[in-house]
């Protein structure tokens, strides 16, 4: 068994890259470059046979706190004008949290993502900010592990941009079959998808 401590930069940071401007459309001209103050912290764990043989109990949490000057970010399509615009002061932060179990016959995992962007001078919600996001799974494996079954649940919070434009929360359930047969494999996937 094993626990540790880690920080990095969490996957969500990677998603506020710069848009730089376009000189053949001549459109968003006279954007700033992005200097940005960035924070996180992680804690991560890793844990080998504790119900049974061979099994396993993987953590991991991230939290992370994003300053940005002049970020460059599209206005909405209420908002007449170039397609992108800087924002003078922009926060970024959230946190981010997964894990999983495995072991011979079962398995199930989960990811959370939660981030929050906020334009410090007005209040309003960043346009580029990602709703939060759920995802749980669970399964389970038959014939020496050949057959691998489960589900798959994907789901999405509602959220709504800085210029009124709404959309709804919704989830996505997915029934999945592995097998594996001389070398082959072959895969069965059911989707179902329904809104809030």
């Amino acid at each position: 068994m094993q626990a540790g401590k880690s920080a990095a930069i969490p996957r969500g940071l990677r998603r506020w890259r710069c848009i730089t401007n376009s000189p053949r459309t001549g459109r968003s001209s006279g954007l700033c470059r992005s200097p940005s103050a960035r924070a996180g912290a992680g804690f991560s764990y890793g844990g080998r046979d504790l119900f049974a043989n061979g099994d396993s109990l993987d953590f991991k949490l991230t939290v992370f706190n994003t300053r940005i000057k002049d970020k460059i970010e599209r206005p909405g399509n209420a908002v007449p004008g170039p397609t992108y615009a800087n924002i003078a002061r922009a926060r970024i932060r959230g946190v981010e949290l997964e894990g999983g179990y495995d072991a011979e016959t079962i398995f199930g995992k989960f990811a959370y993502s939660r981030i929050l962007g906020t334009d410090q001078t007005t209040g309003a919600r960043l346009n580029s900010t990602p709703a939060d996001e759920l995802v749980l799974e669970l399964g389970a494996r038959a014939f020496d592990q050949t057959l691998e079954y489960g589900w798959r649940g994907t789901f999405l919070r509602k959220a709504s941009r800085a210029d009124g434009e709404a959309f709804p929360g919704y989830g996505v359930n997915d029934l999945a079959s592995n097998e594996a047969r001389r070398g082959r494999y072959i895969r069965l996937l059911i989707g179902r998808q329904f809104s809030w």
